[in-house]
């Protein structure tokens, strides 16, 4: 079991840097800067979706295109909390 989730992890990794994950290069998504990413304090999976709620080794985005083959289609850009 172990060794297929290994296995489909190392293929996510080598289609990020082919540029083929989430949208492709042009339209790939910076999911730090998106509300619902958050960073873990597990160091197997160190990023992890709010909205979807999975951790993951790979960005959330192209963990989400791995799995369905579209892109992230709730990508909202965190808002910024200015102190008066």
């Amino acid at each position: 079991m172990g060794e297929a989730r290994g296995a489909k992890q190392g293929a996510g990794r080598d289609a990020i840097s082919a540029g083929k994950t989430a949208g492709g290069a042009e339209g790939r998504m910076n999911c730090q800067k998106c509300a619902y990413y958050f960073v873990t304090w597990d160091p197997s999976f160190p990023r992890g979706c709010r909205l979807y709620g999975f951790k993951s080794v790979l960005q959330p985005s192209a963990a989400v295109y791995d799995a369905t083959g579209a892109r992230c289609q709730n990508y909202d850009e965190k808002t910024k909390n200015r102190r008066a």
